[in-house]
């Protein structure tokens, strides 16, 4: 036992070594990925997000398969409290209003600042419509970005080839481009 599907494995069992174990294991991977998002964010620390996530990955430790699957729930779970956070902090500053037309960029879906919250809500809000339409697209977009995945990581994951997911990182970036384009306008 050492790696982490091993321990995942553990910790579906109830073993509550195993689960400390991938605390210790992944704890500074998901730190690093944490400020990355919260970079700026005056009240929510990158060590209160890594928490938060692990909060909600406890109870779901059981359902999850390996490596990759953890760190997909990670990332997801660490967005929802980095847009949370944006959004409560958002209804007190100035009751919600969005920022005109923006332009996605990579910093733009990992960096979660004061100045970039109405743009990270825009891209959650595309991300949410991309999930409905294309499911592996918005995948894609929260292993590479929430998660701080490479393709040769994701590929197996997805069972795709790395080919194919070049292709559909192409046309999930295209997709939110449009997205924030119209949510620009309708502003």
């Amino acid at each position: 036992m050492g790696t982490l599907t091993n321990w995942l494995e553990h910790a579906a069992q109830g073993d509550e070594a195993a689960i400390a174990q991938i605390y210790r294991d992944c704890y500074a991977r998901l730190h690093r990925l944490a400020q990355a998002q919260v970079r700026g964010a005056p009240n929510k620390g990158a060590t209160s997000v890594v928490h938060e996530a692990f909060i909600k990955l406890h109870g779901r430790l059981g359902d999850v398969r390996d490596r990759g699957h953890f760190f997909s729930l990670a990332a997801r779970a660490m967005r929802q409290i980095v847009l949370n956070h944006v959004r409560d902090r958002q209804r007190l500053r100035r009751g919600g209003a969005f920022a005109e037309h923006v332009d996605i960029d990579d910093e733009l879906l990992s960096v979660a600042t004061e100045e970039r919250d109405d743009q990270l809500i825009l891209v959650a809000e595309v991300l949410e419509r991309l999930q409905r339409l294309e499911p592996r697209l918005a995948r894609l977009v929260e292993m590479r970005f929430f998660a701080g995945m490479e393709l040769s990581e994701i590929a197996p994951m997805l069972e795709v080839s790395e080919r194919t997911l070049m292709r559909d990182w192409r046309r999930a970036r295209a997709y939110i481009q449009r997205g924030l384009e119209r949510q620009g306008t309708a502003a």
